[in-house]
């Protein structure tokens, strides 16, 4: 996956941990991918990063997700909890990142906005 790294997300003012294997999605057909053709994700375990993003769409997926737009500094600018499948996500304006994860991780983290999030590389994807 060509654009791809494997990152730990933490919520920087609560301390709690959103994803320890967080696929950061750099490219534009990475990004247009996204999760299709993936399972659910894993409380605790999965999210996406796409970057640059401002806004997503949940077509062809069977499963909510809960979204974080971010600023380049990684500040959650916007908390989407449980989008459900077939929708689509508000445009966010200032948005650079929006973070994808398993429904429930906004609320279950304490995550608001404002909060800022750390990204720690784990390694590159091939």
């Amino acid at each position: 996956m060509k654009g791809a790294a494997l990152l730990q997300v933490v919520n920087d003012d609560t301390g709690m941990v959103l994803a320890t294997e967080a696929v950061l999605a750099s490219t534009f057909s990475r990004r247009l991918r996204g999760l299709l053709g993936r399972g659910e994700l894993v409380k605790g375990r999965d999210g996406l990063l796409l970057w640059p993003c401002s806004a997503v769409h949940t077509f062809g997926l069977g499963y909510s997700l809960d979204l974080l737009f971010l600023n380049s500094s990684g500040e959650v600018l916007v908390t989407v909890p449980a989008l459900p499948p077939w929708r689509f996500s508000p445009i966010v304006r200032g948005a650079d990142y929006v973070l994808e994860l398993p429904e429930g991780m906004i609320g279950e983290t304490y995550t608001c906005c404002g909060h800022r999030l750390i990204f720690t590389l784990l390694s590159k994807l091939a």
